[in-house]
């Protein structure tokens, strides 16, 4: 380039530099440069600017692929049996299923609650996998946080950054405007928390299969913006596209869509969701590892048959996602 267009980029990078703290991290991505370029800043502080913060925490972290996920949150919903070691030790099982799926191959994750599954997310550190921590209150609506996170939310201070937030929110579209106001205060306070320590965050809506597009337009407009979305596999066919027009029209740089549900829903749900590129992976059935907890609780199944029959259901849910995307996803 020649020295109007190298100085012009060289004061630029300067000025987010000198607005941010530390100096190589303050350094804008391309995209964030062409971004700030187009559209300007009304901030003299740029790093007030949350536009252009979004767009750079967006495209300074590395690529991720496909994503498949043990989910193995539900397991917090069986508490009730008052059998904590057995359901730790179960959550155990399950990372050892997840690390056999995966081997040694990128792009698998497991989804984990600390209560339940506290020396399986310690384990996990070393496994290589993505690891979704539940921060939402198990079933609450309006959505609450996680008691264990404080009142300001602080815990997440204690959280490695390899910890995705994982919150799920139940959310209809004819929910009245108390109830709406209330789960989208909430969100924002987890979402700013989170990002305050670096956190990503995956956000599940349960809407029912219905107005999954009008939900995510909503909390964008409100200011939180999620690296990934959960989204029910049970979604109307012409829905999906309506859900990525919003998603790319509010944040291109997402990280995508997983799709989720009952094992079934999710095999018919592969074939028409996989063709939209913003559809990036899945997360199993919770009521599989619900109902072999049940069994291993009971002692009617031993672990090692649990890690087999556990490991081979996901391998085939991840075969049957790899083979829609093979299938129905157009080449670059």
């Amino acid at each position: 380039m020649g020295w109007p267009e190298t100085l012009k980029i060289a004061n630029a990078c300067g000025a987010f530099a000198v607005s941010r703290h530390g100096c190589a991290p303050s350094y804008p991505s391309l995209e964030e440069l062409e971004f700030f370029f187009r559209r300007g800043s009304s901030q003299r502080a740029l790093r007030k600017d949350s536009a252009l913060e979004q767009v750079h925490w967006a495209t300074t972290r590395a690529r991720r692929s496909n994503l498949r996920i043990l989910d193995c949150s539900g397991v917090r919903d069986l508490r009730h049996l008052q059998a904590e070691d057995r359901l730790a030790g179960f959550t155990d099982l399950c990372l050892r299923a997840a690390e056999l799926t995966a081997g040694n191959r990128p792009g698998f994750g497991i989804a984990l609650d600390d209560r339940t599954g506290r020396s399986a997310l310690y384990r996990a550190a070393e496994s290589g996998l993505w690891i979704g921590r539940c921060a939402e209150q198990p079933q609450s609506r309006p959505l609450a946080a996680d008691p264990e996170l404080g009142l300001d939310f602080g815990g997440f201070a204690e959280w490695p950054l390899s910890h995705t937030a994982l919150v799920r929110c139940r959310w209809h579209p004819g929910d009245g405007e108390a109830l709406c106001e209330s789960q989208t205060e909430t969100l924002r306070r987890l979402f700013t928390a989170a990002r305050r320590r670096r956190l990503e965050l995956m956000l599940h809506i349960e809407s029912g299969g219905n107005g999954a597009a009008s939900i995510v337009d909503h909390i964008y407009r409100s200011g939180v913006f999620p690296d990934w979305w959960g989204l029910e596999a049970a979604q109307p066919a012409p829905g999906w596209g309506g859900i990525g027009d919003a998603v790319m029209r509010h944040d291109p740089n997402c990280r995508g869509i997983v799709i989720s549900g009952a094992s079934d829903d999710l095999h018919s749900c592969f074939g028409h969701a996989a063709g939209h590129g913003l559809v990036k992976g899945f997360c199993s059935d919770p009521a599989l590892i619900v109902s072999m907890a049940e069994a291993w609780i009971s002692g009617a199944m031993d672990g090692e048959t649990v890690v087999k029959e556990l490991a081979e259901a996901f391998q085939n849910l991840c075969e049957m996602f790899d083979r829609s995307i093979a299938q129905n996803r157009p080449p670059h």
